[in-house]
C-alpha cells in the first residue's frame, strides 16, 4: 500500500508564495522580488536581487518547485512533481503552477567598483581588457565572476550568507517510505 496522498496542484501565485518564504528564512536581510509570469505554454517565476547571495546558491534553494524541465536536444518539455509530508506524515505529490524559476542577480555600482579594484590588484592582465570597452569581454566578466566566487566563499564580502540553523527546517527531504 503507498502512503503516497493524492496529486495537488498549485497555482504559480501559490508557488511564489512559498518560494518568498522560503528566500526570506534561507537569506535574511536580503530584498528579492519574485514575479510570476503566465503565457499560453504554462508560467513562470522570476526572482530578483541585488549583491547578496550568488545566484547558485538561489538556484540550489528554488529549484524543486519548479514544475518542468526541457530537453533542447528533444525539444521536449516534461512535467515533474515534488513530493511533501502532510501532518499525519502521508506524502502529497505536488504540480508546481511554476514550469520554471529564473534567477536575475545584479551588482550594485559599489559592488562592480569593488570587485573592480579587487580584481586589478590580483590579475595583472587586468588594466589591459579593462582599457578596449569598459565593462565589456568575456574575460572582465569572467574575472568579476571568479574574483566575487573567492570574496564570497573567504567570507570577505559584507552579504549575509545563508543561515545554516534555518537550512534544515526549510528543506523539505522526503522521508524514508516504508511498504
Amino acid at each position: 500500500m503507498s502512503n503516497v496522498a493524492n496529486r495537488k496542484w498549485e497555482s504559480a501565485t501559490e508557488t511564489a508564495k512559498i518560494v518568498r518564504a522560503i528566500l526570506k528564512a534561507q537569506f535574511r536581510g536580503i530584498k528579492f522580488t519574485v514575479q510570476t509570469k503566465s503565457y499560453s505554454g504554462g508560467a513562470s517565476i522570476r526572482i530578483g536581487w541585488t549583491d547578496g547571495p550568488l545566484t547558485e546558491q538561489v538556484k540550489k534553494v528554488v529549484s524543486i518547485y519548479e514544475g518542468a524541465r526541457f530537453d533542447s536536444m528533444q525539444d521536449l518539455k516534461s512535467h515533474h512533481d515534488r513530493v511533501e509530508v502532510l501532518p499525519d506524515r502521508s506524502l502529497q505529490r505536488i504540480q508546481s503552477g511554476a514550469d520554471y524559476i529564473f534567477c536575475d542577480r545584479e551588482r550594485s555600482p559599489e559592488r562592480v567598483a569593488m570587485l573592480e579594484a579587487e580584481c586589478a590588484a590580483y590579475y595583472a592582465e587586468w588594466q589591459g581588457t579593462k582599457t578596449v570597452i569598459p565593462g565589456c569581454g568575456p574575460m572582465y566578466w569572467h574575472w568579476m565572476n571568479e574574483m566575487e566566487t573567492q570574496l564570497y566563499i573567504d567570507g570577505k564580502l559584507p552579504d549575509r550568507k545563508p543561515d545554516p540553523s534555518t537550512a534544515e527546517t526549510v528543506r523539505l527531504d522526503p522521508p524514508e517510505v516504508r511498504s
